[in-house]
């Protein structure tokens, strides 16, 4: 009898396990000379530009890459590369009011249907990486929309009285892409 209680709970949290999306990222802030060779080949030209370069290395479980942030023209940037130094993504935090108007409609009423209370934590337009690489990067820094971008935010949510963040993925026609929960932090009960 006990031997079948502890296979049904293994196996309960096993599904458990493999049904669940959660992003469980962790960042550690290194040096720029443990940054990827080709991915300072692709910044250092224009690092005299930016303010406030922080690097980090992350690992959300799955993915290991390297993120450089930095302001730039009075936005936030994210660069994101592979291990090998090979662009990813670049992400710029955006306000609200910077979504276009249908494309946040479409969010709200995804949000809407999904959860009971909602806040927006943090919007960001992402570039998914295009080649040539270098023009990715010199249409981010112009903020001009490549032919292919989304919108990526952070929400927190509050459904039957259970707190929840989730990172989303729109197109930038406002359609969902993916969704994925994000691990709660402790202080997470201060926001409604």
């Amino acid at each position: 009898m006990k031997l079948r209680s502890i296979l049904f709970l293994v196996m309960v949290s096993a599904t458990t396990i493999c049904f669940s999306q959660t992003k469980n990222e962790y960042e550690k802030r290194i040096s720029e000379s443990d940054f990827p060779k080709p991915a300072m080949a692709l910044l250092e030209n224009r690092m005299k530009d930016f303010k406030r370069v922080r690097f980090y290395e992350e690992y959300d479980g799955k993915h290991h890459s390297f993120e450089c942030k930095f302001k730039y023209a009075g936005k936030r940037y994210s660069v994101e590369f592979s291990n090998e130094g090979v662009l990813e993504d670049i992400e710029i935090r955006i306000k609200k009011n910077e979504l276009d108007k249908k494309v946040l409609q479409e969010i709200e009423k995804h949000l809407n249907a999904n959860f009971t209370r909602w806040k927006f934590e943090k919007i960001q337009w992402q570039f998914p990486a295009t080649n040539p690489e270098s023009n990715t990067l010199k249409a981010a820094l112009q903020l001009q929309a490549p032919k292919k971008y989304n919108y990526e935010l952070i929400v927190a949510t509050k459904t039957a009285g259970k707190l929840q963040k989730y990172e989303l993925l729109f197109s930038e026609k406002g359609t969902l892409i993916q969704q994925r929960k994000v691990s709660r932090r402790s202080y997470d009960f201060l926001l409604f």
